[in-house]
């Protein structure tokens, strides 16, 4: 799948393909396999949703900081201590 964000549904496609159990058993033998999922607070996320296994980051502070830097003409990569360098 390469840098693709491979989610629950395309989990639980490869379980039905590989294994060959029913789309609603891929999709339980998934749920009953994933530990946490992970997401920012950019997205709405309903209360209760994956059975608690969700934990929600904050990104605000390193979007307001981003903002600033970029305004004011500073270092954007001064944020991420310079982790965010291709090579």
């Amino acid at each position: 799948m390469g840098d693709k964000t491979v989610t629950r549904a395309d989990l639980a496609e490869a379980v039905f393909r590989k294994i060959g159990l029913s789309r609603t058993e891929s999709a339980h033998l998934v749920e009953s396999v994933i530990e946490e999922i992970v997401v920012t607070d950019t997205i709405p996320v309903p209360e209760g949703s994956a059975g608690g296994k969700i934990q929600i980051l904050s990104v605000d502070r390193i979007l307001s900081d981003t903002i600033h830097n970029v305004f004011c003409d500073e270092s954007v990569s001064e944020i991420f201590a310079g982790e965010n360098q291709l090579f």
